[in-house]
């Protein structure tokens, strides 16, 4: 049976005009690598994958490609050639994708990261936003899209600062509205200011 040693890269997807490139990213990991046997090319892909969870369950902070090399000396399977030619020699989920975008002309921080099912959300100046250990208001609504999650706290930490309220976000905003705007990239900034603009927890009166 074929073996194959799995080694864990640190890398990234970069987002810049449409285009996307994986490039190494600094950083060094010990003890990632795995040797694993496939029969096919679906059993190598499942060993990758299986691999790749580990790693993401030790630490979700990391972003990484897996890569799968055939094991020096080992004879090489009728369909080793065509994973090779398809890509499925490296496994490219456990990726964080940033993006590339420049300043905006407001001096408003670009988005870093938009994030994704198991990637957080990021603005260029600050940390990436993870969940807590234990569920708050935006969990039910983020059904578990870490990058979805980062995206609400952000709009609605915004909102909060701006009016000096502790109002949440779904009190009156339409989950479905919500979802299209993170869907379509618009920035939490703006989508803080268009809440605010719709009378959306309006300022507290400092006579009150």
């Amino acid at each position: 049976m074929p073996r194959f040693q799995l080694v864990a890269s640190p890398a990234a997807r970069i987002e810049k005009a449409n285009q996307y490139a994986i490039e190494p990213t600094p950083g060094i990991f010990a003890d990632l690598s795995h040797e694993a046997d496939a029969t096919n090319a679906a059993s190598l892909a499942s060993a990758m994958n299986n691999f790749g969870q580990l790693i993401r369950q030790r630490s979700r902070e990391l972003s990484f490609l897996v890569c799968a090399e055939i094991i020096p000396g080992a004879r090489k399977p009728r369909w080793y050639a065509k994973c090779a030619r398809d890509g499925g020699l490296r496994e490219e989920a456990f990726l964080f994708t940033i993006t590339l975008d420049a300043t905006i002309e407001d001096g408003t921080p670009p988005v870093r990261m938009w994030g994704a099912e198991t990637a957080p959300f990021q603005l260029s100046d600050r940390a990436p936003v993870w969940t807590d250990a234990e569920p708050d208001e935006f969990t039910p609504h983020a059904h578990g899209h870490l990058g979805y999650y980062g995206w609400l706290r952000m709009i609605n930490a915004r909102v909060q600062l701006y009016t000096n309220s502790h109002c949440s976000l779904f009190d009156r905003t339409d989950t479905s509205i919500m979802t299209r705007r993170y869907k379509d990239r618009h920035h939490p900034f703006a989508v803080a200011t268009e809440l605010m603009s719709a009378g959306y927890c309006v300022p507290h009166n400092v006579t009150e």
